[in-house]
């Protein structure tokens, strides 16, 4: 099983390194107590390795029995491999924790959100499964493939956003009210039309 697993690695274009998961067993995942949308985002990147390279995980309640902890955290502290945001990989001989940037429903995360921490996600699993970090092109794996705005970025975002819900807001109101005024205005002429119908027939 284990050459298996390295032969799909090497398909999938990572280079391997030790740490210290026997991917021929069960691999058990502790997940840090979060909300459904966290524990998505993470459930999302194990079946993606899951698929990819025929490894199994198990669900444990207890940190001690987990070969990858995974938690999550508001302020990453530039520590994130992704221009110091999203997520980071710590190796002990225990096992693999994994810290992921925690991400709220607010519209600063707009551009961000679960598509991009599910990407993070991934990328972090694969690192604890022993895949190095790749430049392939589209490869889940190489880091420039995955862009995260920094802070400034998503402020611009939150000031935006609701501007331009406003703008759309507003437009399909206006059309909306165009839309009522065209068809008064409509039904008006016909009835015109239909009245002087009649009075030309009786004459």
């Amino acid at each position: 099983m284990d050459i298996f697993v390295c032969l799909l690695f090497s398909v999938i274009g990572g280079s391997l390194v030790d740490t210290h998961i026997n991917t021929s067993e069960q691999i058990g995942v502790y997940i840090e107590d979060s909300d459904l949308g966290h524990q998505e985002v993470v459930l999302d990147a194990m079946n993606y390795w899951k698929r990819r390279l025929s490894v199994n995980f198990k669900l444990v309640n207890n940190m001690d029995d987990a070969d990858i902890v995974v938690r999550w955290t508001e302020n990453i502290q530039g520590k994130g491999e992704f221009n110091g945001r999203g997520g980071y990989i710590v190796m002990s001989n225990s096992h693999a924790e994994i810290v992921l940037e925690y991400f709220d429903n607010s519209l600063e995360w707009w551009l961000y959100g679960k598509r991009t921490l599910r990407r993070v996600a991934t990328h972090e699993f694969g690192h604890a499964l022993g895949l190095q970090d790749t430049n392939k092109l589209g490869d889940v794996m190489n880091p420039k493939g995955i862009r995260i705005p920094n802070e400034k970025m998503l402020k611009v975002v939150g000031f935006v956003l609701p501007l331009l819900s406003i703008f759309m807001v507003m437009s399909i109101v206006k059309h909306y009210v165009s839309y009522l005024r065209a068809k008064r205005k409509r039904f008006e002429l016909e009835k015109f039309m239909k009245e002087n119908g009649r009075i030309t027939k009786n004459h």
